[in-house]
């Protein structure tokens, strides 16, 4: 092949085409790998039968609903590929969050490193390197419940301040939609002593309410 027909190939499927020859036609042959392992985990897909793809869908939360069989292996592939993504998105994460463990390791001292492991029950090594290479380890293997709680928490304070930055009226409506009452009680018993601590109790005065005037 040329190699604008190696580029014609990659830029059909939306790839870049830059490179010398043999790079493009390295590009080439693990496009065609991939497009045939494609192929032939559809062909597999297809042999269980429509019944049976659309149970595993419905095990997997996603309705089906009258789609033909290709429709339906196409439904079952984007799944399977979300389901890889997300795996590799959260490994990155874990990546990220025992980097910076190590970080805080390599700013501890040779002696601290050396208490720290044997609290974890490590063997100790010699030198600070060693240590640290150890107690990553610890972590990866069964400290790795922290790292997801250190994950879950990133999680969650993402999702504070996106909840944080809508307005008022569509954060209402994500409420209602949940179904969730958002007149909880003991929030708005938290709410009325956070006021009554800053501007004093409010005071019932016998007869008629008067309107009283609204303060900044």
């Amino acid at each position: 092949m040329s190699v604008d027909d190696l580029k014609k190939q990659l830029t059909s499927k939306g790839l870049e085409a830059a490179g010398k020859k043999d790079e493009l036609i390295d590009a080439v042959f693990n496009l065609r790998t991939r497009d045939e392992a494609a192929s032939a985990k559809k062909a597999e897909l297809k042999a269980y039968g429509i019944e049976k793809l659309r149970a595993i869908l419905e095990l997997n939360q996603i309705d089906a609903g009258k789609s033909k069989i290709n429709d339906v292996v196409d439904l079952l592939l984007q799944h399977e590929e979300k389901v890889h993504e997300n795996a590799r998105l959260y490994e990155a994460k874990v990546v990220e969050v025992l980097a910076k463990q190590k970080e805080e390791l390599d700013g501890k001292s040779a002696a601290e490193l050396k208490e720290m492991c044997a609290a974890k029950g490590l063997k100790s090594g010699v030198g600070k390197d060693v240590h640290v290479e150890r107690l990553l380890e610890e972590a990866k293997l069964s400290g790795l419940a922290d790292v997801e709680k250190v994950l879950a928490m990133q999680a969650r304070t993402a999702r504070k301040e996106e909840l944080a930055a809508m307005d008022t009226a569509a954060l209402l409506q994500l409420a209602d939609d949940m179904e969730i009452d958002t007149l909880v009680k003991e929030v708005m018993v938290e709410r009325v002593l956070a006021h009554e601590s800053e501007v004093g109790p409010i005071v019932v005065a016998s007869g008629p309410p008067t309107k009283k005037s609204r303060k900044a």
